[in-house]
């Protein structure tokens, strides 16, 4: 993967952030016709949460469609930073988005972990079959 432009990155999180909105009027419209709001007065915490991830999982669907992605990156192979480096610029789309993309359709045991300071900001695991 190149290394991006602050101004490169910055298109690849709108363009993320734009197919995560139009999921919310897609999936959610119905349910939330006034919108969804932040406030937890408006919204639950764990109906925010399960809002939000599927929001994120429809733009994922959107943006790197998974036949494709399966032909980038199969589910049994053990991708690199360059793999998945590649398949960020393919589909224009973060590096991390990228990893949690084929997190979801990995036969591999992986775990994404980021980090600052040194300390553990949050993880996501794949979720293997019972042979792995």
């Amino acid at each position: 993967m190149s290394a991006d432009s602050h101004e490169q990155r910055r298109k690849r999180r709108l363009r993320f952030t734009i197919a995560h909105e139009f999921g919310h009027y897609l999936l959610h419209r119905k349910k939330y016709p006034d919108g969804i709001q932040s406030s937890e007065a408006d919204v639950d915490g764990r109906t925010k949460i399960q809002v939000e991830r599927e929001a994120n999982e429809f733009a994922s669907w959107l943006l790197m469609p998974l036949d494709d992605f399966r032909k980038q990156a199969s589910p049994k192979d053990k991708p690199d930073f360059d793999v998945l480096g590649n398949c960020a610029d393919r589909y224009e789309v973060s590096l991390v988005a990228t990893i949690l993309r084929w997190l979801q359709y990995t036969e591999r045991r992986a775990l994404l972990v980021t980090s600052v300071d040194g300390f553990v900001k949050w993880l996501w695991s794949s979720n293997p079959g019972p042979d792995q």
